[in-house]
């Protein structure tokens, strides 16, 4: 008993000496309710202007927060449920992204981002991305993702991928294509593009046309007398064509025929001469 009234003494005289542990300049303007980042942990000292843990607020954090207690790993202080709470993560879950500070955030690449006015929420830094199996944020590979050389981008003949600003993305005069995995030259995109607006537009023009002669022949509003008059001009389109064919057959008979007159023609005195 003896000895634990010493620890519990000790452990207080700690806890007195951490209270005063020195922080950030108070700042009134940015921190309105005591001039500290700290609303919970920490106050300002009128005297030097400088921010401290208050009394019993030993566990300090980036030197900004100050805690009573240290929580386990995954875990953050919350002063208002007076325990551990678990930490937050970069998912879209509203309900799990949460947060207030960057300690919030389990992991690392990951901080708690201001998206309005009342919304904080975890977000994975540039790069990386959320992985729910692990629920922290895990290293993009390939485009997009982080990078310090443009060797991290697997740089290769078939990727074309290079280093700008940390960030993995195409060499110039390349974009990325996901059939791929990779970055494709531009002139075989707009080669590609070309030839899939050609396709595009025969199809439409044969729909077109095969549209227009089924309406024509199975139209629901045309009569009797419109399908007669169809029927009638077919016949002579028909009857046109194989008249054109038989004047064409006969001019290649006549001029066949005068070949092999002239060509008889021709003979005769080589004929005579042979037999002279």
């Amino acid at each position: 008993m003896k000895y634990l009234s010493i620890v519990v003494f000790v452990g207080h005289l700690l806890s007195i000496g951490m209270s005063q542990t020195q922080l950030t300049s108070c700042d009134y303007q940015k921190y309105t309710v005591n001039g500290c980042e700290d609303e919970m942990g920490a106050d300002c000292d009128q005297t030097s202007q400088m921010c401290r843990c208050k009394p019993g607020n030993w566990y300090v954090i980036d030197k900004r927060f100050c805690f009573p207690q240290q929580c386990p790993k995954h875990q953050y202080y919350d002063h208002n449920f007076g325990r551990c709470e678990p930490q937050r993560v970069g998912s879209l879950n509203s309900e799990l992204n949460y947060c207030r500070y960057d300690f919030h955030c389990k992991g690392e690449h990951v901080r708690c981002l201001h998206t309005n006015e009342w919304n904080y929420r975890c977000v994975c830094d540039q790069g990386f991305t959320y992985d729910s199996n692990t629920q922290e944020c895990q290293l993009i590979r390939g485009f997009n993702g982080f990078c310090v050389k443009d060797i991290d981008c697997n740089l290769n003949e078939t990727r074309n991928l290079i280093c700008v600003d940390k960030s993995c993305q195409c060499s110039q005069g390349f974009t990325y294509s996901y059939d791929i995995d990779g970055c494709e030259d531009n002139e075989h995109i707009k080669e590609r593009d070309s030839q899939a607006r050609k396709m595009i537009y025969l199809f439409i023009g044969l729909g077109l046309f095969f549209g227009t002669a089924l309406s024509l022949k199975f139209g629901t509003n045309s009569g009797p007398a419109t399908q007669q008059l169809l029927l009638k001009r077919l016949v002579e389109q028909r009857q046109k064509q194989h008249e054109q064919q038989l004047h064409k057959t006969n001019e290649e008979t006549e001029s066949f025929a005068t070949d092999i007159e002239s060509n008889a023609t021709s003979d005769g005195p080589i004929n005579s001469r042979e037999t002279a």
